[in-house]
């Protein structure tokens, strides 16, 4: 949601921008982008944590990474293919000749495109890209995450972020970069298991906070901060927030699609604040009700095929003086 209202509020058509320059609710609503580490975070948290429930072994590696994709690369291509209709009717309204860029829809598809110089077709892919990045990641790193040495699992925390400091803006589109704010979430994982106390818990915060406020930003070291703080000391559930999680990445996928087309079609004719905060609500609003859709017939298909994919467990043979 906080995605969804920095891009809409970022609108720009021939009419100009939507919010003011310099205004104190573009401001507000431009820390919106921070989202993107509140996102990162909860997946620093939320898959190693699933991994663990579901007793994940190196040798499930290649099967963790089949699930993900099942999971999440139809529910990603279908949006894709939705931004193409698009971009393709604003082609044909403009009279230009429609041209296919087959570089660039292979990249965004494998979803490679920045190791390429391709651009997306969605600008929130690469997020995505960040995230598929990370399971590779995670899949061959949860082992010494999960160490009985627990040592390992203090290196791991310790050394992955410090490459952040060896990458640069211009390179966020690399795993690395962000690091940081994923060991963050980590550390709440392996305190919500109890591997580690509440102060290693804090001392990994403050050290992956530093790390992000100086080589990342000093706001997107706030909300890192603070949502892993919510995800270890807060509890709470309820109806609302479990229905807006079902629908939280079809949001995240179709935001631009739902919303954005409201905002290009009516952002040019409101005036005043009120008249641009009502259109912001409406937008948010349509664009939750469409990610609805979409998760019931395109996305809850995809999660049904991925959990179809188990785990095959290693067979552990009584001694031999034991009947079986």
């Amino acid at each position: 949601m906080m995605v969804c209202v920095f891009h809409f509020t970022h609108h720009k058509d021939e009419a100009g921008i939507f919010m003011a320059e310099g205004s104190f609710m573009k401001y507000i609503c431009y820390l919106g982008h921070h989202g993107v580490n509140v996102f990162f975070v909860i997946s620093g948290f939320v898959i190693p944590y699933s991994m663990y429930q579901s007793r994940y072994e190196l040798m499930h590696a290649a099967k963790f990474i089949t699930k993900r994709l099942i999971r999440l690369h139809p529910p990603f291509v279908l949006s894709m293919m939705l931004y193409g209709v698009m971009e393709i009717a604003y082609w044909a309204k403009g009279g230009y000749q429609i041209t296919y860029d087959w570089p660039r829809i292979g990249h965004n598809f494998l979803l490679t495109a920045k190791f390429f110089d391709n651009d997306w077709f969605q600008d929130v892919y690469w997020t995505l890209a960040i995230e598929f990045q990370y399971y590779i990641f995670i899949a061959l790193a949860f082992p010494l995450l999960f160490s009985a040495n627990r040592w390992l699992s203090h290196l791991l925390l310790i050394l992955i972020p410090l490459t952040t400091c060896l990458l640069g803006y211009d390179e966020k589109h690399i795993f690395f970069f962000h690091a940081p704010i994923f060991a963050i979430g980590m550390g709440a994982f392996l305190l919500k298991i109890q591997r580690i106390n509440s102060i290693q818990f804090l001392a990994y915060v403050a050290y992956n906070a530093i790390l992000t406020l100086n080589e990342i930003t000093e706001e997107g070291a706030f909300f890192a901060v603070a949502t892993a703080l919510v995800i270890v000391y807060a509890e709470f559930r309820n109806r609302l927030t479990e229905w807006v999680g079902d629908v939280s990445y079809s949001l995240y996928l179709t935001h631009g699609f739902a919303g954005s087309q409201l905002m290009y079609y009516t952002g040019r004719y409101c005036e005043g604040a009120l008249q641009k905060i009502l259109l912001l609500t409406t937008a948010v609003v349509i664009s939750i009700l469409f990610a609805w859709v979409f998760a019931k017939v395109i996305e809850g298909p995809s999660m049904r095929w991925s959990q179809m994919i188990k785990y095959k467990r290693k067979e552990v043979l009584p001694p031999p003086h034991e009947s079986p």
